[in-house]
């Protein structure tokens, strides 16, 4: 079956490439700060773990493991986007379109909507409303303009609705390529099948041609059908419908006994076992049932059941004496001894 690698199972996500270009941000965000001289502005503690934590987000939205976050890291991401979300805002003056906190507040609304892309849709929606209603809230409270609301949560919600989209595709495509690899899988597997069975019914048709070539040459070469050519018609036509009819009696010893005994006026008739597999008979079973040929005047040989632990069942008429019906295990064994009967 086909396969999806780490990446395309996370979305793209899983992959090193995405780690390292997050990290980047992340730093060149935290760089800039430190230029700018705002790191202090959020204060303390609270502006280390404002920075700390989407440092830890970008490396659990991009854990090299395949599918969505565990239900641990999701909440983890999710706890860590509100938490920023609400500590930028108590220290945030949207007016200023330069302030690092503008960057922060971005930069940590994107992890919402990475997780919704990570396919943790329950908690990068809830992310992207907690952050949106953090904003209203806030906006409400200080008396700020509807506009400046509006481009302060403007990149974020853009990036949800776009990691919605975008997963929603690709998970798309990723299900058609998966079905289109799946049948094409099956084809092959019928190809191959079908050239088997073609491969095999033209092997049986040229071992047919084989027997029955000779004598269709004698016959278009306008050779009498005297009794002896007759004969020879009689083994021909039996070893055909023995390898049609009783393929799981084939034995390169066994065909030579047949058709001596046909040869010389025994009557036998080979019936296969239903749905027997391509197993070798044994030799000894050969042997044994050669034994019985050799010595019969009409035969009737049937395999019951399928090999192995199979039984074959001979219907024998020893010289001018009663039909008596022989059972031979796998080894040629007797498993009945001699049984009278017609």
């Amino acid at each position: 079956m086909a396969e999806v690698s780490p990446g395309s199972a996370a979305l793209g996500l899983s992959t090193r490439t995405a780690r390292v270009a997050l990290v980047l941000v992340w730093a060149t965000g935290l760089v800039q700060a430190l230029l700018a001289g705002r790191f202090s502005v959020l204060g303390g503690a609270i502006g280390v773990l404002s920075y700390a934590l989407p440092l830890l987000g970008a490396i659990l939205v991009t854990s090299r493991r395949p599918g969505p976050l565990s239900r641990g890291a999701a909440l983890m991401v999710l706890g860590g986007v509100l938490f920023v979300a609400l500590s930028v805002l108590a220290f945030l003056d949207v007016t200023d379109r330069g302030a690092s906190e503008i960057w922060l507040f971005s930069a940590n609304s994107y992890l919402a909507a990475l997780l919704i892309i990570r396919r943790n849709t329950l908690a990068g929606v809830a992310g992207a409303v907690g952050v949106l209603a953090f904003v209203v809230a806030w906006g409400t409270a200080t008396g700020q303009r509807p506009e400046d609301l509006v481009e302060l949560v403007a990149p974020g919600m853009s990036a949800a609705l776009i990691g919605a989209l975008w997963a929603g595709v690709l998970a798309v495509a990723v299900r058609r390529e998966r079905a289109a690899a799946v049948r094409a899988e099956r084809e092959q597997r019928e190809a191959r099948a079908a050239e088997a069975v073609a491969s095999a019914s033209r092997s049986e048709v040229a071992g047919i041609l084989r027997l029955a070539g000779p004598p269709l040459s004698d016959l278009i070469a306008g050779r009498t059908i005297e009794a002896e050519f007759l004969r020879e018609l009689t083994v021909v036509e039996g070893a055909i419908r023995d390898r049609i009819r009783a393929a799981d009696l084939a034995h390169p010893r066994l065909e030579r006994a047949i058709a001596g005994a046909r040869a010389r006026g025994a009557h036998v008739v080979l019936l296969g076992a239903e749905g027997a597999g391509g197993r070798p008979m044994p030799d000894a079973l050969a042997d044994a049932i050669i034994d019985v040929v050799e010595a019969s005047a009409g035969i009737t040989i049937q395999a019951r059941g399928e090999r192995p632990g199979g039984i074959v069942s001979i219907l024998a008429r020893l010289g001018d004496g009663p039909s008596v019906r022989i059972l031979l295990d796998e080894e040629g064994q007797r498993v009945n001894g001699q049984i009278i009967g017609t």
